[in-house]
């Protein structure tokens, strides 16, 4: 029982299922050992009774041959696995971690003495407890991969990547995603005073004004999310070092040259007004008019293309800022040099591992996967770096609202008007989405060449052109997968493998391109006729891809009951709540990954069954997260915390 107890510092379901079978197994191998070596037999017998150091000294030198045995047969037996002996006696290499080993180690003592003191006294006795025994350690050595099942105590760790024996990658991302999700959820602050003080944790500063009406109109309409608008306070964070007043000059000025497309809008005493017109500019209007009486006021400049407009430099925001920005026209040329001018380290790539993933390139990380300072190859992926359709770039700190932007811009993201439009022109129709048993086993996906401006054979690096070239090169290319080779344990392969089967995906308009390049593109690329919209919705898997922006596709996509695998290299209001790996498949610009997810997803029973798991899961979290009132209830908090910003009274901070 101590050693038992010892194994579960945690007791959940998981948990004791590892440990009942192994703890029972250390304690059958212990009294097997002991009655196989005749360890302790005069105390057994009776005839003399030795003291606990003698019996633990004499099991000890019988038995560390046949345990340094054991131990080099299971390293061959288990190549490339967790179960590293050495290793694996050591908790941590804390302070914690040492003195979790150390009282393990005594436990373990402890339970060896109490094993023999209490050994059957009888041949028959004995040979039912070898026989008992035989089972418990069958068990451990089955249950030896899923040593990441035992839950140490904090801070101490179990060494290597152990979750990469048991179960596939996608498999265990899945199963983190969804924890992280119920944690999400669960935290959020069900009063006002509670999610005022967590406010003050986040931000070191009191809520604006006004939050308690917001706080109010949330709770009305059943707001899931209360507290997760990080993304707010980190687009607003460079405009506290910048004057008021420097603000208010900066959106005059912008808004005043036609061809910048930047609206300038805002709220008067509860009114709201926005210059130009339009439909986008109405639609903000619309969605705010509930609320616009609660709403200080405020003006901002609003960005009425799908192109993001700001890379705020730091130079920009340690002088101040500019009363009257200046833009570059970077239309169909780079801009990689520029988008990654205000980082860092712009060439140290870097990624965050939260399992092994045998090289697939699993996205492990959202935000990192898509983050441009981390990933110097993106300039040559992605058609908004190579030659963007439009591009129009200040430097200077302007308040404008985007619907997305690459994570080095300084934008503020807001929800897009594209998706309210297509919920108002009923772009989907459930009349046209089968079961999901009824539709096709494979990744549907058609459209046209945008994303980007090709000349001088600049659409080999954009990612609609890509992905289209991996389908169709597909049989003809290596690839990295996974078999499992027995129950519980996953090796690597790089194969060409033909899964086109998998694959309905296609071109069907070359567009955006120089004579030379849509030439060039119609001869490599096979295109397909144009089809329905509903046609999507006949494939389990569909497709969502970056257009000259963001896609516009995406909330419909959700809505079906097929599952989403999205690809992106661009920040969405949304980023904070639509969790990959619970609503929808995250797909890297590489997309290295791709054909072994779709394998698996439509091979594996588990596979399949996480699949559909992820295809429910979008659309119900659409359902109570994507609607019109929640579009409303971001912008409300994004308009009281601008207005913050904009006040002529506010103090700069340095």
């Amino acid at each position: 029982m101590i050693v038992f107890v010892s194994l579960v510092p945690n007791l959940d379901t998981k948990t004791l299922a590892s440990a009942i079978p192994i703890t029972l197994g250390f304690v059958g191998t212990y009294a097997s050992l002991i009655h196989i070596f005749g360890a302790g037999n005069d105390q057994i017998d009776g005839k003399e009774r030795l003291e606990t150091p003698r019996v633990i000294f004499s099991i000890a030198s019988r038995t560390t041959g046949l345990l340094i045995a054991v131990s080099v047969i299971m390293v061959f037996t288990w190549p490339g696995s967790t179960l590293d002996i050495t290793n694996a006696t050591l908790a941590g290499a804390g302070i914690l971690g040492v003195a979790q080993t150390f009282t393990r180690t005594t436990i373990a003592i402890m339970n060896l003495y109490q094993t023999i003191d209490f050994i059957p006294k009888t041949e028959k006795g004995r040979g039912l407890l070898v026989a008992f025994a035989l089972w418990p350690v069958s068990s451990f050595v089955q249950h030896t991969p899923l040593s990441q099942d035992i839950i140490s105590l904090p801070g101490a760790n179990w060494p290597g990547p152990s979750d990469n024996i048991s179960h596939h990658p996608v498999e265990l991302l899945v199963r983190k995603a969804q924890d992280g999700f119920r944690h999400l959820v669960d935290k959020q602050s069900k009063t006002l005073e509670s999610a005022e003080t967590e406010y003050r944790r986040r931000y070191s500063r009191p809520p604006p004004p006004g939050f308690a009406q917001w706080f109010a109109y949330a709770k009305s309409k059943n707001s899931i999310l209360i507290d997760d608008f990080d993304m707010i306070n980190e687009d607003l964070k460079p405009f506290w070092k910048i004057a008021p007043q420097q603000l208010h000059e900066s959106v005059n000025h912008v808004s005043s040259f036609e061809h910048l497309a930047l609206r300038k809008c805002g709220f008067t005493d509860g009114r709201f007004h926005g210059q130009g017109g339009g439909w986008i500019v109405e639609d903000l209007g619309k969605l705010l008019q509930e609320v616009s009486q609660g709403i200080p006021n405020v003006e901002f400049a609003f960005d009425v293309v799908d192109e993001p407009r700001v890379i705020i430099t730091q130079q920009m925001l340690d002088t101040g800022g500019v009363s009257k920005p200046e833009f570059y026209d970077a239309h169909h040329q780079p801009i990689w040099d520029r988008t990654t001018s205000v980082c860092a380290h712009p060439s140290s790539p870097g990624k965050t591992s939260i399992i092994h993933d045998y090289g697939l390139n699993l996205v492990q990380d959202w935000h990192q996967s898509k983050d441009v300072c981390s990933h110097p190859e993106f300039s040559l992926m992605h058609g908004f770096f190579s030659s963007p359709m439009t591009s129009l770039l200040t430097d200077a700190p302007i308040p404008v609202l985007s619907q997305a932007a690459p994570t080095s811009f300084g934008d503020i993201m807001y929800p897009s008007p594209w998706y309210t439009a297509k919920m108002d022109q009923r772009v989907y129709k459930d009349e046209d989405d089968p079961l999901w048993e009824q539709k096709a086993r494979n990744l549907y996906w058609a459209g046209s060449t945008t994303g980007s401006y090709s000349w001088n054979g600049t659409w080999r690096h954009s990612h609609r052109q890509r992905f289209v070239e991996l389908v169709q090169t597909l049989n003809q290319t290596s690839h990295m997968y996974l078999e499992e080779s027995k129950p519980g344990q996953w090796t690597s392969y790089k194969a060409v493998e033909d899964h086109s089967d998998l694959f309905d995906v296609k071109l069907t308009a070359i567009i955006q391109c120089d004579d030379q390049d849509c030439e060039e593109q119609k001869k490599f690329f096979t295109l397909g006729e144009k089809e329905e919209r509903s046609r999507q919705f006949h494939s389990q898997f569909v497709f969502d891809v970056d257009g000259n922006s963001f896609s516009g596709r995406f909330y419909t996509l959700l809505r079906s009951r097929s599952v989403v695998l999205k690809q992106t290299v661009l920040r969405e209001w949304h980023d904070e709540r639509l969790i990959p790996w619970v609503h929808f498949i995250p797909v890297s610009l590489s997309m290295d990954e791709l054909p072994e997810v779709m394998h698996y997803m439509t091979s594996h029973g588990d596979g399949r069954r996480r699949a559909k798991e992820i295809a429910d899961a979008g659309r119900e979290w659409h359902g109570k997260f994507l609607r019109k009132e929640d579009f409303t209830i971001y912008l409300y908090r994004l308009m009281l915390e601008l207005a913050r910003i904009m006040n002529p009274n506010r103090q700069v901070e340095h």
